[in-house]
């Protein structure tokens, strides 16, 4: 019997001692992976509009310099390509930067946690 106290009060020292320390890793870690579901969508999104102004300002330079090459058609039809892939690049990316639950996980950890554990148990 004196055997099982010492256990438990080791046990409740360890828990006391380490409990926040382990809860604030846990919510560190929530807010990591949340944002690890965001942070791609917005590279992949300033890829889309960079990409998009590049080629954007190499046609208009094309253009301006080697007008008899170039009819109105073409570099509009160039134009509305270069739009489409970047409507299409907001399209992808939007998913992830519009999830609720991955900006509840930056800013609230223990909602998003509850959330998780909701969705385990389904």
């Amino acid at each position: 019997m004196e055997m099982i106290k010492e256990y438990l009060e080791k046990l409740t020292e360890l828990l006391v001692n380490y409990t926040p320390a382990a809860t604030e890793l846990l919510l560190n870690v929530a807010r990591i992976r949340a944002a690890s579901e965001v942070i791609p969508s917005f590279i992949i999104l300033l890829f889309f509009i960079v990409t998009y102004k590049i080629v954007k300002v190499a046609l208009r330079k094309h253009y301006k310099e080697h007008p008899e090459i170039w009819d109105d058609h073409s570099y509009m039809a160039c134009h509305i390509v270069s739009s489409v892939l970047l409507f299409l690049g907001i399209i992808l990316c939007s998913h992830n930067i519009l999830d609720v639950w991955a900006w509840c996980g930056i800013f609230y950890p223990e909602l998003y946690l509850a959330n998780e554990a909701i969705e385990a148990l389904k």
